[in-house]
């Protein structure tokens, strides 16, 4: 989208360079300075300026959590405060983890998991690989075709010591936790777009089409499917569904946010996070790119178009919302909701209101050939962290939003940390899995 950006920039320019002699001679604008117009001002575009309330974000006390099975923690995509051993002061172990990735490679948008003492990372040239809690591999599946190369989209999750696997293939695999055989297979009505979620006896995965699928986790037989609007545009996310009191919260690439009977599929209710005003490129695209998440009966949603939102779990009424949007799936702590905009600063908003408590800009350089790029927040050992496409990781104070600590990765990294068992896991850009505590 940059780079889109940059080339319509260029033409622009390249017009009005060749136009200048000739408009020059019948500028009506040229000559005497005159005094502005007499009248009051307002802006063309309303909530663009954002206003920030102020005040000091709160958050809840740290968890013992020792198992992040779902692509966002758990099945509400809510993990609150993880507690970890100590600060990240230091580099537990390291290894690499997908196979060998080149620059023009699809990176998976699957975070790992961690789940019965053991971490799992899905590669999307559709292998599966289980690792022990210090690093050594201890099984690898290929749950995709042969000689196809890498597939962007899918990812898993894990539930009932199985391994749920939806590929960029356009399948469904389940996988035994402990030895990596598969134990049953279905095919999707196309690729996977993002990870499942696996609960309530279910595994729930959206396709590329815009349909979601929830298949019986026993024998992946399917118990109902429903069909979404899908849109032309979108961009690779990690966006999956969240289960929570009997419902599944689905995000759709059209933007939509829809809620289903987990058990029947019957739809609840639907809304959006599409902005009415469009301030940025980005916003053009609609797509739900951040899992939501249910908290206390709540659902947070948020996208690229610019726009989160608080909806209630139980009859779809709006809460609130706010002309903030992120690319990655919000935190849910205390008294604030956290996240990082697409512009890069680390956001808290009132859990209730939906006001901006603060806005906090992270670091990072922006110059004609490169953006330091930001995705986050986890909220691990009462510190929210992010990592960024240079290399970064930094620690920020919740309260606050002022950097607590900084770190510098072996390589840049484009998906939020994940935490469990006492130790932060960061997946960075070339396969390698970083685990600090």
């Amino acid at each position: 989208m940059r780079h889109l950006t940059a080339i319509a920039a260029v033409a622009l320019m390249a017009g009005s360079v060749s136009a200048c002699a000739g408009l020059g001679s019948i500028n009506p604008f040229k000559g005497e300075k005159k005094d502005p117009l007499p009248g009051e001002r307002h802006e063309v575009m309303p909530g663009s300026a954002l206003t920030v309330s102020g005040g000091r974000a709160s958050v809840g006390g740290r968890s013992a959590m020792n198992e992040w099975s779902q692509p966002g923690g758990n099945a509400a995509n809510d993990p609150g405060n993880v507690g970890l051993s100590g600060g990240v002061s230091a580099s537990a172990w390291e290894v690499r983890a997908l196979g060998g990735l080149g620059r023009r490679d699809v990176r998976t948008s699957s975070p790992p998991l961690i789940y019965g003492g053991n971490v799992y990372v899905y590669d999307p040239s559709g292998t599966v690989t289980a690792l022990s809690a210090g690093g050594g591999k201890l099984w690898t599946t290929s749950v995709g075709p042969a000689k196809e190369g890498r597939a962007p989209g899918g990812g898993i999750a894990a539930s009932g010591n199985r391994i749920f696997a939806a590929t960029g293939f356009g399948q469904m695999i389940a996988l035994d936790a402990a030895s990596g055989n598969k134990l049953w297979s279905v095919d999707l009505d196309a690729p996977a777009r993002s990870a499942p979620t696996a609960a309530d006896g279910k595994v729930f995965v959206v396709s590329g089409t815009s349909v979601v699928h929830a298949f019986n986790q026993a024998d992946g037989k399917e118990a109902w499917n429903q069909p979404g609007i899908g849109e032309v545009a979108g961009v690779l996310s990690s966006a999956s569904p969240a289960v929570a009191g009997g419902s599944v919260v689905v995000p759709y690439p059209s933007g939509e946010v829809i809620a289903f009977e987990a058990a029947s599929g019957k739809m609840k209710w639907t809304d959006t996070v599409i902005r009415p005003t469009r301030t940025m490129a980005v916003s053009g695209i609609t797509d739900v790119a951040a899992s939501p998440v249910i908290d206390n009966g709540v659902v947070y949603a948020s996208g690229v178009a610019g726009r989160t939102v608080a909806i209630r779990l139980s009859d779809g009424s709006r809460v609130w919302e706010q002309a903030v949007g992120s690319s990655a799936t919000p935190v849910v702590s205390g008294n604030s909701v956290f996240l990082v905009d697409l512009q890069g600063f680390m956001v808290a908003l009132d859990r209730s209101s939906g006001k901006i408590i603060y806005r906090s800009e992270l670091p990072g350089k922006h110059t004609k050939r490169f953006n330091t790029i930001w995705t986050g927040p986890t909220l691990a050992g009462g510190t929210l962290w992010a990592v960024s496409n240079d290399g970064q990781l930094v620690g920020v104070e919740p309260s606050t939003g002022s950097i607590s600590s900084t770190r510098t990765l072996s390589k840049p990294a484009f998906m939020k940390p994940v935490a469990a068992a006492g130790e932060l896991l960061v997946l960075q850009s070339d396969g390698t899995l970083a685990a600090f505590r």
